[in-house]
């Protein structure tokens, strides 16, 4: 019984895909878990030939979703009966419960509660290290000196310092999930809008630049009414949602964690909900000049 999933090269090159024939074993099972001694048989249609070996190490470069890595094809399973699943992919399934609703092609957009634009990346594994980002004169600034909120031409937005796309590849090979929490209140409720399209491109192309894999979450309304989660900075519903309904029920390590943003309260930052969203969440805080070039 073999199964199919996406390989994501470690090229970091987004749109270098290509289909992969895994055949279960323990020690498969194993290196899938992130035990890096374990090796799995696999067959793809470039390069690697029948019955090449695979480290752990290598397939921990997968950065799939653990439902979409072990869906199994048609015919009978390996633990016996046309209707049973074989452990690892029980496992699997249920460690990526959250986000099951995610294409297994590629990144797709929620609107969960129509107060917050939620982008979910299959590719985006559970994780306990989560890296965490605003976006707006943090990961971004714009060539023109608008304010984000007034740009309607993506091209504009460009990367606020030429460390970004670097540093972001630096801690996904180094294991970190990579996380965008913004405030887009410019989107309102039109979730179908203009300026909500304009989030979700602009958000698309920054990943696409980068070549990593990442959620992002935008909280779109304000007060109490029109926001019931609490997704707008400084409150911590977004970063709620996210280890909830997409982070496979892996509570991440705190200790581990960290957010990077530009309101820190400081005399020349607009306010202090950055600094403020990271202590209601309970980690690490650094402006982007601390993170990024200090």
């Amino acid at each position: 019984q073999s199964y199919k999933a996406l390989y994501k090269p470690c090229s970091l090159n987004p749109s270098a895909h290509s289909e992969v024939q895994v055949y279960p074993t323990i020690a498969f099972a194993s290196a899938v878990r992130g035990v890096g001694a374990g090796v799995a048989r696999v067959s793809r249609r470039s390069r690697v030939g029948a019955g090449s070996l695979v480290t752990g190490r290598h397939l921990s470069a997968f950065r799939l979703r653990m439902d979409a890595f072990f869906k199994r094809k048609d015919g009978p399973s390996s633990s016996g009966g046309a209707g049973g699943a074989p452990k690892a992919a029980r496992m699997a399934s249920s460690a990526s419960s959250g986000c099951a609703a995610a294409a297994a092609a590629g990144p797709r957009w929620s609107t969960p509660r129509n107060s917050m634009l939620a982008r979910l990346d299959p590719a985006s594994l559970p994780n306990v290290k989560i890296a965490a980002f605003d976006l707006d004169d943090t990961l971004q600034k714009t060539k023109s000196g608008k304010p984000g909120y007034m740009v309607t031409q993506i091209e504009d937005f460009i990367f606020w310092s030429g460390e970004v796309a670097g540093k972001l590849r630096e801690l996904h090979a180094d294991g970190y999930k990579i996380v965008l929490f913004t405030n887009q209140g410019g989107v309102k409720g039109a979730m179908a809008g203009k300026r909500a399209d304009i989030v979700r491109a602009r958000i698309d192309r920054f990943a696409a630049e980068v070549g990593v894999p990442m959620q992002a979450f935008a909280a779109t309304q304000k007060g109490a009414e029109k926001d019931p989660m609490n997704y707008r900075k400084p409150l911590g519903g977004m970063w709620a949602h996210m280890m909830k309904a997409c982070n496979g029920d892996v509570a991440p390590d705190l200790a581990q964690c960290f957010y990077v943003g530009d309101a820190a309260g400081r005399p020349k930052d607009h306010a202090d909900s950055d600094k403020e969203f990271a202590s209601a969440v309970g980690i690490t805080f650094y402006t982007p000049e601390e993170f990024f070039t200090g």
